[in-house]
């Protein structure tokens, strides 16, 4: 219900149970759910599930979507970035410098400046920023990145929320 302009509750329309941890985004009228058997499976707005959607060889541990792109992070030792197309073809991919120091990785991806991709680096407490193309083009170092949770969120055009959880 809204009053002024500004939601004061919220309803479930509809709820669609998953098992596990997972990792989330939505694009476009549809939902990337990255689940813990090294797949992404894909939800439309009406709860049909295209299982196995996009499967890797690692656990994603960070998924995003930008102009028609998903940017899923894969844990290994070294991560590494794939992309695809909204059609599930991964287009390339890279090495990322963070290890696999912890299975607890948050959402450690934004996007700012709409072409420059932000990751997080728990291993070497810092930020790798690197083209939507995956070259590198620096780093920014920030020693209180923890080791185990670390999620990003961008805001505004050239900004990101960072939260930092050791639990």
């Amino acid at each position: 219900h809204q009053q002024n302009g500004v939601p004061t509750s919220i309803e479930v329309e509809k709820e669609i149970r998953v098992g596990g941890p997972c990792r989330v985004c939505h694009y476009k009228g549809y939902t990337y759910l990255g689940k813990t058997n090294c797949t992404v499976d894909r939800f439309d707005k009406d709860g049909a599930v295209t299982e196995s959607f996009i499967r890797l060889a690692g656990y994603p541990r960070g998924i995003i979507a930008h102009e028609d792109r998903l940017y899923v992070l894969q844990h290994g030792t070294p991560y590494s970035i794939h992309v695809f197309n909204l059609l599930g073809q991964q287009l390339f991919a890279w090495y990322h410098s963070d290890s696999g120091a912890s299975y607890k990785l948050g959402r450690a991806l934004a996007v700012v400046n709409y072409d420059e991709l932000i990751v997080a680096d728990r291993t070497n407490k810092k930020f790798c920023i690197f083209s939507l193309t995956g070259e590198f083009l620096r780093s920014v170092k920030c020693d209180q990145i923890g080791t185990m949770k670390v999620s990003l969120c961008q805001a505004g055009g050239d900004s990101i929320i960072v939260t930092n959880c050791e639990a």
